[in-house]
């Protein structure tokens, strides 16, 4: 059963992707959100773009 909280995360994903693709820096801090972690495994062009604030 999907239920309209899973759609808005694929939704929320899918704007995600799309916002980290345009961008011209990614600020990352933290890696907390499997999700996000999973994005980026998938998304190898957007490491390249990726800075790690600590």
């Amino acid at each position: 059963m999907c239920g309209s909280g899973t759609l808005a995360k694929l939704a929320g994903d899918a704007k995600l992707v799309k916002q980290l693709h345009s961008a011209r820096k990614v600020m990352l801090h933290g890696l907390f959100n499997i999700r996000v972690v999973l994005i980026l495994a998938l998304c190898l062009w957007v490491l390249a773009k990726c800075h790690w604030v600590i």
